[in-house]
């Protein structure tokens, strides 16, 4: 069986090219360049000036026309900016699926920046404050607005920890990680009960890939495939899987305050991507992912 961040669809800066040329004339001549695959959509800059997603998966068709309904709808609560759609294509003859194009944000995902600890540290306030935002949204504002439940379990924890296990027993076995034990006396640990009943708007996927830094400034928040409402949990585990305990201080001190259960949550949040990064970075080749997913784990086992 393929892992899930296998596509179904692998699009080209041609094909793109001549998807986005056929439907949106204006932007003709077009010159496209490849930003990067994600698990499912894959990103083209166009023109210098606007940036292309297309759908590397059926699951993802559904995932981007929310991110196309709700993000116009809260761009203006929020402190960073995020992708608004400006171009919203059609499946064609071509191309079985929609995509979309928004202007470009400027900077790098939090992955490729080379961040130091105190890097990290000085981010957290935006990060914190962005959050903070973001969860504020009224929940009836948030629903009109296109937000749907977690149909899928992202915290379902019967679900993900035999999942999270047989990644580990993966990653041993190719000697990624050589102290699986102390991973799952982590897990054995936390407290994961969810008594924290609060729903919230959540971005559903922050963690360093779709985070856009820029000489010590978060520049964007990206791929909002996952935003739903849920438990804020999600979106508190960059606290734990990015930053240093000094800069989850400075989180808390800007976000307010997080109940322990939900930290407990949010560790495990943070615990499952990392270990789940490492085995996409290595399957791969990304090695660059595979030291940062690296990092997170050894801050989650501090």
């Amino acid at each position: 069986m393929k892992p899930q961040w296998y596509p179904e669809f692998k699009m080209t800066s041609e094909m793109a090219g001549l998807l986005i040329e056929e439907q949106f004339p204006e932007l003709s001549p077009v010159t496209v360049q490849l930003l990067g695959d994600g698990w499912d959509n894959s990103a083209f800059l166009v023109n210098n000036i606007y940036v292309f997603r297309f759908p590397r998966r059926h699951v993802a068709v559904e995932l981007l026309e929310t991110e196309n309904l709700i993000l116009p709808k809260i761009a203006l609560y929020l402190n960073i900016p995020i992708p608004v759609p400006v171009f919203i294509g059609k499946p064609s003859a071509h191309f079985p699926w929609p995509f979309s194009g928004y202007s470009f944000i400027p900077g790098v995902t939090a992955c490729r920046a080379g961040l130091t600890m105190r890097d990290r540290i000085k981010l957290a306030p935006q990060i914190a404050i962005f959050l903070k935002l973001l969860h504020s949204i009224p929940m009836e504002y948030a629903v009109t607005s296109g937000a749907k439940p977690d149909k899928i379990g992202r915290l379902d924890l019967n679900k993900h920890i035999p999942k999270l296990y047989n990644y580990l027993d993966f990653l041993s076995e190719k000697k990624i990680i050589r102290d699986k034990a102390s991973i799952i006396k982590l897990v054995e640990c936390l407290d994961m009960e969810a008594h924290h009943k609060r729903l919230t708007l959540v971005h559903g996927d922050f963690y360093i890939r779709h985070i856009l830094v820029d000489r010590g400034h978060v520049t964007g928040i990206i791929d909002w495939g996952d935003v739903h409402t849920g438990n804020p949990a999600i979106d508190i585990s960059i606290a734990l899987g990015f930053l240093p305990e000094e800069g989850r201080r400075v989180f808390t001190e800007f976000y307010g305050e997080i109940d322990k259960h939900t930290w407990h949550l949010a560790k495990f949040k943070a615990l499952n991507m990392a270990i789940i990064l490492m085995a996409y970075g290595y399957d791969t080749g990304d090695i660059n992912l595979l030291k940062e997913a690296e990092t997170s784990l050894s801050l989650l086992l501090q």
